[in-house]
């Protein structure tokens, strides 16, 4: 996480030397539902499905050289998680819908292949952060955080409608791992085990060229 926020102080920093090289970008996607599982034993488990939907976010990005690229990246999904687990031998097993919201802080590296009239711009790279899950059950109010590492990959095009303006279209595959804390909801202990979660969004948004 330190080395995400240097990385973002930097790009800040040089972006009032060398604005021209920088672009903002927003996003609009919608991602698809995605199950997930996890069982420590026949008494200790739990699955259930995280619902799709509308994800945003932004992006500072700078250009190393015209085709070359390094982005700064957040992504937000707020929806719903209705799942059945059991913690514990002397516990039933309960479903419960959850509210779920992912942050996703990313950084990585796009090659550009520009037309020849400039128009049209096709892009495609590899990202890696922290995917920062908050979960809370609506039942009795208790709320839950744990942080995963995340990679992504992802493909689309810039289609420029004005000189520095572009509309933005792009598939992104996101995928969270490994967890480096937190505590479980069902069982308030630390979390040692996860299932990966992937999530598939295709949408777009605006990308602005910043200076003249």
């Amino acid at each position: 996480m330190k080395q995400i926020v240097s990385v973002a102080l930097m790009m800040v920093i040089t972006a009032g030397v060398s604005a021209q090289q920088f672009r903002l970008n927003t996003y609009g996607t919608n991602s698809f539902d995605e199950s997930f599982n996890y069982k420590l034993d026949p008494y200790n488990y739990y699955s259930g499905k995280i619902y799709g939907g509308l994800q945003v976010g932004a992006g500072l990005e700078y250009l190393i050289q015209s085709q070359y690229c390094v982005e700064l990246m957040y992504l937000r999904h707020s929806t719903h998680a209705p799942t059945t687990y059991r913690a514990g031998a002397w516990t039933y097993e309960k479903t419960t819908d959850f509210d779920v919201t992912l942050n996703y802080f990313l950084i990585g590296l796009d090659g550009h292949l520009p037309t020849k009239n400039g128009k049209l711009e096709a892009y495609g790279g590899v990202f890696q952060g922290i995917m920062v899950i908050d979960t809370r059950n609506p039942v009795n109010g208790l709320k839950s955080s744990s942080t995963k590492y995340a990679w992504s990959t992802r493909l689309g095009g810039n289609f420029w409608i004005t000189k520095n303006v572009g509309i933005k279209l792009q598939t992104q595959l996101l995928v969270s791992i490994q967890p480096i804390g937190g505590k479980d909801v069902f069982t308030m202990r630390d979390l040692d085990a996860f299932s990966t979660i992937l999530q598939l969004n295709v949408g777009g948004g605006l990308t602005f060229k910043l200076g003249k």
